[in-house]
């Protein structure tokens, strides 16, 4: 009861569930979708989806990031750092979880990791010399906690 009613209140704040009899739910079916416009091509989508049977959840709730129609992450706006004049944003991307840089003029995105190597939280800019320091941190399963770290990189021509 308390979780039907809690679903109940979740979609009267985020939009319309296409079935709120969760009896009737099936694993991976979207009960509610909004759409936010973040401006010079941004947008989130935030849904709320059916867990498969056994998940500590029956609802999970996701947010993503696209500039266009390109999914850049599964993340919220806030997760992207931009450069100050607005022209590059740095985020962990959303196919390996690597670290990538998106050109906002040019919509072309550089992987400038391969892998997740961790979240980046701050970065300096440095565009005059086409050169990024990005602090990142990661979990560190050894130590249990949190290491933050420095990645350098140079903003490739023709991105």
């Amino acid at each position: 009861m308390k979780i039907y009613i809690f679903l109940l209140i979740s979609v009267s704040l985020f939009g319309c569930a296409t079935d709120t009899d969760p009896s009737t739910w099936k694993p991976g079916q979207i009960l509610s979708e909004r759409k936010v416009s973040r401006g010079n091509g941004f947008h989130e989508l935030y849904t709320e989806v059916v867990n498969p049977e056994g998940h500590w959840e029956g609802v999970g709730h996701f947010a993503y990031v696209y500039f266009k129609d390109e999914l850049l992450c599964q993340c919220t706006f806030s997760d992207l750092i931009f450069s100050p004049d607005q022209k590059f944003a740095l985020y962990i991307g959303d196919k390996n979880g690597e670290l990538s840089l998106l050109n906002v003029s040019t919509s072309l995105i550089s992987q400038l990791s391969k892998k997740y190597i961790g979240h980046p939280y701050e970065a300096e800019w440095n565009l005059t010399q086409n050169r990024v320091t990005a602090y990142l941190e990661k979990w560190n399963e050894e130590l249990k906690s949190h290491e933050k770290f420095e990645y350098n990189f140079e903003i490739q021509k023709g991105i």
